[in-house]
């Protein structure tokens, strides 16, 4: 017995000597990007430019549904929305969060559901359109009916020129950080994407992955996962910003 007790004290001993070291390279990675991105985008701190977060969907709209039947868009779109949003004004830029609860954000709680759509996608566009120097991002999870189809995409506006830039600032660094496998390219909104289509300030939709493909909305269920997406889509943002301070 005290052979056993034994055995399973230096397991127990094992276990958290590789759980400390796993913490302390996870911490040391963290910081070293961190501290990276600081060094490197130092210059647009004070960039006067306001990003505007838009968690797609919410409340009673749900968006699309995980391939496990129970993962609900709204609320992966709203992890990662928080996430960009708190690594955002850690770097010391300007934002402002459409949604950071599960809410839906249309002018009247009594409208049915589709003028309640119509008026919640209204009020998303005219936040951006309101806000002084404002870019528009808004996070969205994909589904096809090919569950083999995976891999995240970024959307622009048509209507000015440096939503383009955004979107492969962005998806370069998505592909860069996360998904060196993808072969993606950015693709112009069309008159579809209402957000995108009526937008005139730089607007992006960043399609983060397929919750129809199984492999991709598992990992889009880890919150690992997600914190490296919302990370890669800052580091592409803070592309854009120091491209457009540098011009």
């Amino acid at each position: 017995m005290k052979l056993i007790a034994t055995k399973k004290a230096k397991h127990k001993i094992t276990l958290v000597l590789t759980l400390s070291a796993a913490f302390i390279i996870s911490y040391l990675f963290a910081f070293f990007y961190a501290k990276t991105a600081t060094d490197t985008y130092s210059k647009v701190f004070s960039s006067d430019i306001c990003v505007v977060i838009d968690a797609g969907h919410g409340g009673f709209d749900s968006g699309t549904v995980g391939a496990d039947g129970i993962t609900l868009e709204k609320d992966i779109n709203l992890d990662i929305a928080n996430r960009v949003n708190a690594m955002l004004t850690a770097f010391g830029i300007n934002t402002v969060t459409v949604r950071e609860v599960d809410k839906s954000v249309e002018s009247d709680s009594t409208l049915k559901h589709k003028s309640a759509k119509i008026s919640d996608i209204k009020n998303r566009l005219a936040l951006a359109e309101s806000t002084d120097n404002s870019v528009l991002l808004s996070i969205h999870q994909n589904h096809y009916s090919d569950p083999d189809i995976n891999g995240a995409q970024v959307f622009y506006s048509s209507n000015n020129p440096s939503s383009a830039v955004l979107a492969q600032q962005i998806q370069d660094s998505i592909v860069n950080l996360v998904q060196p496998e993808n072969k993606r390219s950015i693709k112009e909104s069309t008159s579809s994407i209402y957000i995108l289509d009526k937008a005139s300030v730089p607007a992006v939709m960043v399609e983060c992955g397929f919750l129809s493909n199984y492999n991709e909305l598992q990992q889009l269920k880890s919150k690992d996962y997600r914190k490296k997406i919302a990370f890669s889509i800052v580091i592409g943002v803070l592309e854009y910003l120091k491209q457009t301070e540098e011009v």
